[in-house]
């Protein structure tokens, strides 16, 4: 492991374990850099469970990672206490399915927990209380969490959104002077926030005008007292990718640079001089790369090599374990800090082929962007033709998408069948056939807009005894009429609000009790998440 990964304990390269009960204490650290232990390390690991532990100082707490190629999968931490960490109390650092909840974590130098990076992380941050930190919850240039019932006491941010994408946050309450309940910046889409954070707590800020801030948008100075989904406007500035070899000594070093869509023949002499490949990205307006800190998704046959790019804008991709042959690179630059995000493929042919793809037959793949709806699958048709058009059969076809990579092959008719089933957002599918002894490779980029699926909802009137509590149902089911379990439904009458959540059947049973008589209406939502719309239905509420 790098010294980034240092800790006083660590668990490495395992599948199934628990680390509960242990008191873990990193003294001496004051100032958090790269070279700064930690306290507790998971790394590369699956399936485990991080529980009742005190921790104390350090970079960070607990640091759940991996390198992108190994990622961490499915980790449970739950029930620590984590104090005086000089950086971040917990984090998630490219590790999908983390669930972290009910810990507490105290006066971190900077965010209590972190979440961030990796293709489809979907973690869960819940029931947890931080207290004294910057940032409280920090979800960073990823998809899919949810931030469900925390208590952020006395922290500068409550829960900020940078870059992420796909993110329900609600029952969160924000106490004792923290100033500003949601931070939603750099490139940020779908965030929802539901209607039942509790913002009573925040600070009024001495400075004119004076109200709380639920809602900051970081980009636009805008504050918002409403609850809802928010989307950054989009970006405006392109940007491009530079994939090259540099080779030559300190004073001499020129880039050898490797073109998008097409065969890069990499021979063994180049890799003699220099086994790595550098890719970089460059802004369109005024030709300066972009920012250290930034995630460039870089992949090679599905392999992730995924990193942040340094200061000079740029990662590094060892190639060294490649085999002769040809392999298939992408590269996306999701896009941040109003930049639009740009992709990159091609092919590397390791070792020398005698330059027979010159005498190949050209080919070319058909694909049109589509639409989507989340969770209900959808078939797209990609073609392969060659240069005179005929359909050619029995060829697999790359495709990759947030760093997923599969195949599939063409039927007599030259057309492979790609199912999408995802959630709601924009997904860009790149295509690719990687050419034979016959055929010259091609390449196609497609995208896919996946927009949320519409449910259906039922809730009946209904007559109450004044001060007795009564049992209403709300159905819901999605399109197809299939029940929707395990979702949140409030009821609101006479300004009070209950809520429960669905079973099996779709059904959410709301317990209700109403202090006076009379006639109200009742409304009775479901806010809507990743997959679903939201839905709102009223009803009479007799109260005698």
């Amino acid at each position: 492991m790098s010294n980034y990964y240092d800790g006083i304990f660590e668990v490495a390269n395992v599948n199934g374990f628990t680390l509960s009960g242990f008191n873990f204490i990193c003294q001496g650290v004051t100032q958090a850099n790269m070279k700064t232990p930690s306290c507790l390390i998971i790394f590369n690991t699956t399936n485990g469970i991080v529980e009742n532990n005190n921790i104390s100082g350090g970079r960070f707490g607990i640091y759940l990672g991996s390198k992108f190629t190994n990622p961490n999968y499915d980790a449970i931490v739950r029930y620590n206490t984590v104090t005086g960490v000089s950086d971040m109390g917990i984090i998630s650092f490219g590790s999908a399915r983390s669930h972290i909840y009910n810990n507490t974590v105290i006066n971190p130098k900077n965010h209590g927990i972190d979440v961030r990076h990796g293709s489809g992380p979907n973690c869960i941050v819940e029931n947890n209380t931080v207290i004294g930190a910057r940032e409280g919850i920090y979800l960073m240039h990823s998809a899919g969490h949810k931030a469900i019932n925390n208590t952020l006491n006395n922290c500068d941010v409550g829960i900020t959104c940078y870059g992420s994408s796909n993110i329900f946050c609600d029952e969160n309450k924000f106490i004792n002077q923290t100033k500003i309940g949601f931070l939603l910046a750099s490139g940020y889409t779908n965030i929802t926030i539901g209607e039942n954070n509790d913002f009573s707590g925040l600070v009024f800020v001495p400075m004119p005008p004076t109200f709380t801030y639920n809602i900051v948008k970081a980009n636009s100075d805008y504050v918002s007292l409403t609850s809802g989904t928010f989307s950054q406007t989009e970006a405006t500035n392109t940007t491009y990718v530079q994939v090259y070899f540099t080779v030559g000594d300190a004073e001499t070093l020129d880039p050898v640079d490797l073109k998008a869509d097409t065969p890069n023949i990499i021979t063994d002499a180049l890799l003699e001089l220099n086994n790595n490949i550098t890719v970089k990205i460059w802004r369109n307006d005024d030709n300066n790369h972009i920012d250290a800190g930034e995630l460039i998704n870089v992949t090679i046959d599905g392999v992730d090599y995924s990193a942040e790019s340094d200061i000079t804008g740029a990662v590094y991709v060892d190639i060294t374990g490649l085999k002769e042959g040809k392999h298939y690179m992408t590269v996306k630059y999701p896009g941040y800090n109003g930049l639009k995000e740009s992709t990159w493929s091609a092919i590397l042919q390791i070792g020398n082929d005698g330059g027979e793809t010159q005498t190949l037959t050209a080919t070319s793949i058909t694909a049109s962007d589509a639409t989507a709806t989340a969770k209900i699958a959808k078939t797209i048709s990609v073609t392969l033709k060659d240069a005179s058009g005929k359909a050619l059969a029995n060829k697999a076809i790359t495709y990759s998408v947030n760093g997923v990579t599969k195949t599939a092959t063409t039927d007599a008719n030259g057309v492979a069948k790609i199912t999408v089933n995802q959630v709601a957002g924009t997904y860009h599918y790149s295509l690719c056939y990687l050419g034979d002894d016959d055929y010259k490779a091609s390449f196609k980029t497609v995208k896919v807009t996946v927009n949320k699926q519409a449910v259906k909802a039922s809730f009946a009137k209904a007559t109450l005894n004044v001060k007795k509590v009564k049992n209403v149902r709300f159905i819901l089911k999605d399109s197809k009429g299939k029940a929707i379990s395990g979702k949140k439904i409030t009821v609101k009458v006479n300004g009070k609000t209950f809520s429960a959540k669905t079973n099996s059947k779709g059904v959410a049973t709301i317990k209700v009790k109403v202090a006076k008589k009379g006639k109200f209406t009742a409304t009775a939502k479901f806010a809507g998440d990743n997959t679903y719309k939201a839905i709102s239905k009223k009803a009479k509420f007799t109260v005698k």
